[in-house]
């Protein structure tokens, strides 16, 4: 057979077949319809949460679906794919998947109200990104005896100026953040807005009722745990030392 028709009669590769590092390939699964979804989920708009229309698994008809997710979200197992809460909304709300990332208006990774959620790009949703320095203000550094500040934008990094005081660097910061950015700009009026009405919360309150009664019982501690509305920062309990075993011989 010549090598033109040798190639020619090589079987295409299948999209829905992917490759594992052992060489074996499996089917993969397809993602949700807008039409199972509804079938499955119901999704109030207002408060941002999905319950069960049908009984799944031990969750009955009418009880809140979905559960804690790694880095302060919440997941929903779907026909034993695992999807995003927020992007279940997105998909509920305009009927097709988002292809790019969803983002969080006010940061709270489990404000899934369809008012708080915005479909952006990689570098739009790391302009909202916190950021901690010396100086208490973002995009503002030391600069000998005074103040610099600078902002990023797709990689690049913008001169902002030299200021005698953070305060006025941190004015200019938040200008060229709203000039840059637009509406994904994070100023740092915002953040001094979002301590205060964070600092009114207890720790434990931001907890899970469940994680939350284990916690205030010294038997039993969790090892860590997510706190959601400051934007998932992880806080892990110090490890017991245990003794060394004595070696010797067996009497």
């Amino acid at each position: 057979m010549a090598a033109g028709n040798h190639n020619s009669a090589r079987r295409k590769p299948n999209p829905n077949l992917t490759k594992h590092t052992n060489g074996k390939r499996r089917k993969r699964k397809r993602r949700v319809s807008h039409k199972r979804l509804r079938e499955l989920l119901r999704y109030v708009p207002n408060m941002g949460r999905f319950y069960w229309r049908v009984r799944c698994g031990t969750a009955a008809p009418g009880r809140q679906a979905g559960t804690w997710h790694g880095g302060g979200y919440r997941s929903i197992r779907i026909d034993g794919v695992l999807y995003l809460e927020h992007r279940l909304a997105w998909f509920y709300v305009h009927g097709k998947h988002p292809r790019r990332q969803i983002d969080h208006r006010n940061r709270i990774r489990t404000d899934n109200r369809i008012a708080n959620l915005r479909e952006c790009s990689c570098a739009q949703n790391r302009c909202n990104v916190v950021t901690r320095n010396a100086t208490g203000f973002k995009g503002v550094y030391r600069h000998y005896e005074k103040w610099q500040t600078h902002i990023q934008l797709r990689g690049k990094r913008i001169y902002l100026g030299v200021h005698d005081t953070p305060e006025a660097a941190a004015a200019a910061y938040d200008n060229g953040a709203h000039r840059y950015h637009g509406e994904f700009a994070r100023t740092n009026a915002s953040r001094g807005a979002e301590r205060r009405v964070r600092g009114k919360v207890s720790a434990t309150s931001l907890m899970p009722r469940r994680v939350r009664s284990s916690w205030r019982s010294p038997a039993f501690r969790p090892r860590r745990w997510y706190r959601i509305a400051s934007g998932a920062r992880k806080m892990t309990m110090p490890r017991q030392r245990v003794a060394p075993r004595r070696r010797g011989k067996i009497r």
